[in-house]
């Protein structure tokens, strides 16, 4: 067992089985950085995914009603004899999905910017540039009397033009409620003297004659609130000099009396046009919201000299290497990098506290002084009373963790992991080839490329520069026959590209390579299996009829509990075969259709040496370094660098070519060298026949292999590529 340095607060594992791990024990400090790693199907994902997070969420389940948990799909014992002393956990080790929403609505400061520029900002007019204010009826009179004191004043509320009707009864109307007086065109009549010729001119109703002061009074509050009944929202005053003030309940221009408009401020905070007109210093509000992190921080402070509590996530922000984005720039154009900090932020900023973060690879995601950020910040969740979890190579969070472990074949050591230990291979090129070319102009920038083949390119530039977008917007679409308004110049024949993202495939991984069906034909055409005269599909999980119809083909079943989790069990049919009786009994060679299974793929290969055609595609395996992986392995439970080279490798069915391409980005994050090494051997197959890799990374081995540099020069807004 393996205990954790001297804290008093630890998450307690005890026999975890999950994921291939061999009974493990293991005590996990809270409050404090954990830092696990290893190859590929190791254990350390397995643990902190399978057990700990899986565990969290058998726990949230537990604490529902009966009636919630009926909601809740798929919740399953974990396989571990205890754990105690676990907090809620959530999981950021694999990238997530981006959503489709703009940076300043995920961060939650949209809202705070514009209660700020509310507060601190003024409307100016649209008509002649003149300040515009909006006033509630308890602020009209503190207002009139900051301005004038206590000049004697009418007040007045207009009249629109259309409420006059032909015969005038209005006037009789404002009478019969107690209104004496009327003012037209700027002169007052008394109504029972009649109000002469209205037409044309501005008609308002005398509400009261007030003289404005300091303390306030009932009569004017009153008067203000029965003028704004009259007029829809106006309230203007008048002195004996004709001087006018208009101290409205929507804004309005103190100059020349336009209203800007009827609606709350949230309102013409989303009308563009209007938005152009709301100015703190230099700045406006359209402005603003356009900006970058960096420009909107430096203008804020510019114009006011205050600094304010939710001020700091831009602070954070800044300090993780993310001020050149735009505040409204759309979460999913982000670079995978800079979605991880952008969470990171975002859970900083929440101030949540007693959580467990599963993290991955963050650190390692930057270079230079970016990293010790990234620590600082997540040094901030510690402080914040949270515990980290993370997979990660990067020597700066390893220092700062108090439990490093590497898991290897399903066991731990508490030892520092080997994740970063390096050998620098020579750059590698297959020869000259004729290039292949993009050119264009278009969201992206300005490209005039002619890219090499039969190399590792790899792509390189200043964070917020456009790799990702260069990867993943102009260059794989291109690769696929789009990628408008970019143009491709291809030689002949049609590319194949491969990438990093893992595609979530269910099955088994005989059914993917394409083995299911000639193993099933080799069992039917065996003396045992004519005898039984069972079709070929009879030998197959992915078809009904030879599989157990108890399990379904899972060698387990699961029993739904009201009150705790699901939990799962051997079937008592098939005794965890997966297989009807009758079909066990066929042999080949002496082996079940259910033990070839469950044999490794090393083991596969050497019994059905004599069968060429499944042999052949078990040896893309092996020469791959996946003789361990099962034959009957769920594809589901593959870890993701696992995951991928599996597809690149049924992708290439084993045979790359000139037309193969590897587009790559940041994914050796949290990666243990073994993992890179076999990434490096995939990259070195497909540039050897002729293909082409680019990659987006700054790991050591991908720098020593490269031998071509596509560099991204970023000013100015404008893009430009430049090869060395």
């Amino acid at each position: 067992m393996i205990h954790a340095s001297i804290v008093k607060a630890t998450i307690q594992v005890r026999g975890a089985r999950e994921g291939g791990l061999q009974n493990v024990d293991l005590n996990i400090p809270l409050n404090a950085i954990s830092c696990f790693g290893g190859p590929s199907g190791g254990g350390h994902r397995a643990l902190m995914e399978r057990v700990l997070y899986a565990e969290s969420c058998s726990q949230y389940m537990r604490s529902l009603s009966v009636n919630r948990r009926e909601e809740v799909v798929g919740a399953k014992r974990v396989d571990v004899d205890s754990i105690t002393g676990l907090p809620p956990v959530v999981n950021y080790l694999d990238d997530g999905i981006q959503p489709s929403v703009q940076l300043a609505e995920f961060l939650g400061i949209e809202s705070r910017l514009a209660s700020w520029i509310s507060r601190y900002g003024t409307w100016h007019c649209p008509m002649c540039e003149g300040i515009c204010a909006a006033y509630r009826p308890e602020e009209v009179e503190h207002a009139l009397f900051s301005t004038i004191g206590t000049k004697r004043v009418l007040l007045l509320a207009p009249i629109a033009e259309e409420l006059i009707d032909g015969k005038e009864a209005i006037w009789e109307q404002l009478r019969s409620v107690g209104f004496v007086r009327v003012r037209i065109g700027g002169k007052v009549f008394r109504i029972e003297d009649g109000v002469g010729e209205w037409r044309g001119k501005s008609a308002e109703v005398v509400v009261d004659r007030l003289e404005p002061c300091k303390e306030g009074s009932r009569r004017f509050l009153e008067g203000v609130r029965s003028a704004r009944a009259i007029s829809g929202g106006q309230t203007h005053f008048v002195d004996e000099k004709d001087e006018v003030w208009r101290l409205n309940r929507d804004l309005t221009c103190i100059k020349c009396g336009f209203i800007v408009g009827n609606q709350g401020s949230e309102d013409l905070l989303a009308d563009e046009v209007a938005a152009k007109y709301l100015r703190c210093g230099d700045i406006t509000w359209s402005s603003l919201k356009s900006a970058t992190i960096g420009e909107g921080l430096s203008a804020i402070k510019r114009a006011v000299d205050k600094q304010e509590e939710w001020m700091d996530v831009l602070e954070l922000l800044k300090r993780l290497g993310l001020e050149s984005l735009s505040i409204n720039q759309p979460v999913d154009t982000l670079s995978r990098s800079e979605w991880l900090r952008l969470r990171l932020a975002s859970r900083i900023d929440s101030n949540m506290s007693g959580i467990v973060y599963l993290l991955g690879g963050m650190v390692s995601s930057v270079e230079g002084r970016f990293k010790d950020s990234i620590v600082d910040g997540i040094k901030t969740l510690i402080k914040q009373g949270n515990t980290v979890l993370t997979s990660d190579r990067a020597v700066e969070v390893q220092r700062e963790a108090q439990l490093n472990c590497t898991f290897i074949r399903g066991h731990v050591s508490e030892e520092v992991s080997s994740q970063d230990e390096e050998e620098i291979d020579l750059p590698f090129f297959s020869g000259e080839t004729v290039p292949w070319e993009i050119t264009g102009d278009g969201f992206w920038g300005s490209i005039d490329a002619k890219i090499p083949r039969g190399a590792i390119v790899r792509l390189v530039g200043k964070p917020g520069s456009g790799k990702t977008r260069l990867l993943n917007e102009v260059i794989k679409p291109l690769l696929l026959g789009k990628g408008k308004p970019y143009k491709i110049r291809w030689i002949q024949g049609k590319p194949r590209v491969h990438t990093i993202d893992r595609t979530r495939k269910e099955g088994l991984l005989l059914d993917l390579i394409g083995v299911s069906g000639l193993l099933a034909k080799v069992y039917a055409s065996t003396p045992a299996g004519r005898d039984k005269g069972f079709p070929a599909d009879f030998y197959r999980l992915d078809k009904v009829g030879g599989r157990c119809p108890s399990c379904a083909g899972k060698g387990k079943v699961g029993i739904s509990m009201v009150f705790v989790e699901d939990i799962e069990s051997e079937c008592p049919a098939c005794s965890g075969e997966r297989f009807r009786s009758e079909v066990l009994g066929v042999t080949h060679r002496g082996k079940t259709i259910a033990q070839v299974l469950a044999m490794s793929v090393d083991s596969a290969y050497a019994f059905l040496m004599r069968e060429k055609r499944i042999s052949d595609r078990l040896k893309w395996l092996l020469d791959r370094d996946f003789g361990h992986l099962k034959l009957g392995s769920q594809l589901a439970d593959l870890e993701w660098p696992e995951a991928v080279r599996l597809q690149w490798v049924i992708g290439l069915k084993g045979r790359p070519t000139e037309r193969d391409f590897i587009l790559a980005d940041s994914f050796t994050d949290s990666l243990h060298s073994t993992d890179v090494k076999a990434f490096l051997g995939e990259f070195k197959r497909v540039v050897k026949a002729g293909g082409t890799v680019i990659v987006a990374d700054n790991h050591p081995n991908i720098r020593s292999v490269s031998s071509i540099v596509m560099e991204i020069l970023y000013s100015e807004g404008e893009r430009r590529l430049k090869f060395r």
